[in-house]
């Protein structure tokens, strides 16, 4: 009898764990708005673009700065958990332009900075870029009249 409880519990147990599901990622939208910015439309590539630096998002996304106030949030096919440790990225492009569905981030995965080499590099291949432009805020008094 206790045997057969035993089984049972741990049977709902391993039940359990295998029923739980990995939450949704954030829509484009919602990933811009929570680092201050406005979601533009979906683009299909960058055009003579220069890294000037790049923000992590989560694990899905980046914010890749590519000149004067030109921003572009680029989700990325799966997720590249390598992301959120690394200090410098690269990325493919085709001719002059980094492509959706077919360009890639490249992710260190020593830590040393990514070159021509794959050796200890991951690619995090892109799937979609956005245009995006920073929010205005507006500062208000305490009688919450706009400056």
């Amino acid at each position: 009898m206790i045997l057969k409880n035993l089984l049972v519990v741990s049977l709902t147990v391993i039940l359990s764990a295998c029923a739980t599901t990995v939450p949704e990622p954030p829509t484009p939208a919602q990933m811009a708005a929570d680092k201050g910015y406005e979601l533009g439309e979906p683009i299909e590539k960058i055009m003579n673009y220069r890294l000037d630096g790049w923000n992590y998002v989560n694990p899905y996304a980046l914010i890749i700065h590519s000149g004067a106030n030109k921003n572009h949030l680029v989700t990325l096919r799966d997720r590249c958990h390598e992301l959120s440790t690394a200090d410098v990225i690269a990325t493919t492009s085709t001719g002059s332009a980094m492509r959706a569905k077919f360009d890639a981030i490249i992710v260190s995965l020593d830590g040393s900075r990514p070159s021509g080499s794959t050796r200890n590099t991951r690619k995090c291949y892109i799937e979609s870029i956005y245009t995006m432009t920073k929010n205005k805020t507006t500062n208000k008094t305490a009688t919450g009249i706009s400056e």
